[in-house]
């Protein structure tokens, strides 16, 4: 496996996670994020991991909305995309619980996670699986090759409305949004620029650029 580019770990992950990312040769640094497990340097993505016994445990003691509603406030206010990471199977988790886990809640909680908190859900085989994925999309967003995450409505805490016609046309995040309004300042200029001077916006990658030019092009088809 390839060596990443720097990560950033939560302090209160359990030691044999750090052990993993040795092993997986990642660079890392551990600190006490606000929220979730994973981030990147940009902090443009947080990523919680969670075993489904560990959703059933926050399900039953009555924490897991809480726990979902800090991510999802914190990552509206900072512009970022949520990932919710399951780490094993339903069934393995059933075989360490001695079948105490209940799967239909726990399926409930993640469908939560995605349709009421706007996380991206992505099943992770076992714990190096779910390492080798963290690490992997931190670094895509870090390079801005991630691609099109799942983005929380930030239209609806920006005052300008311009921002949220980008954001909807383009489908891009509100700072993306925004670098675009800076650098061509009229959404008319946004959607006739070509492919190279998109990208001379800051935060606008070639894949996004690609992708505001496709939507822009693409003809309406009854």
């Amino acid at each position: 496996m390839e060596e990443f580019k720097t990560i950033f770990v939560d302090s209160r992950e359990p030691g044999f996670l750090f052990e993993e990312l040795r092993h997986q040769k990642v660079k890392f640094k551990v600190e006490k994020l606000p929220v979730a497990d994973f981030t990147g340097k940009k902090r443009n993505v947080y990523l919680e991991r969670k075993r489904p016994e560990d959703i059933w445990n926050r399900i039953t003691n009555r924490k897991w909305h809480k726990q979902m509603q800090a991510m999802y406030d914190y990552c509206i206010e900072h512009n970022a995309a949520p990932y919710l990471l399951i780490e094993g199977s339903f069934e393995d988790s059933m075989r360490r619980t001695n079948g105490k886990v209940k799967i239909p809640e726990v399926r409930g909680a993640i469908i939560s996670a995605s349709v009421r908190y706007f996380c991206s859900v992505w099943y992770c085989r076992d714990l190096p699986d779910l390492v080798y994925n963290a690490t992997r999309i931190c670094k895509n967003a870090d390079q801005m090759k991630l691609g099109t995450p799942k983005k929380l409505p930030f239209n609806k805490f920006v005052k300008d409305r311009r921002i949220g016609v980008i954001m909807n046309v383009c489908q891009v995040s509100a700072r993306q949004a925004e670098s675009l309004l800076k650098r061509f300042k009229t959404i008319s200029s946004i959607l006739l620029a070509k492919q190279t001077r998109l990208q001379s916006a800051p935060y606008i990658g070639p894949s996004t650029a690609k992708r505001i030019c496709r939507v822009n092009d693409s003809r309406y088809r009854v």
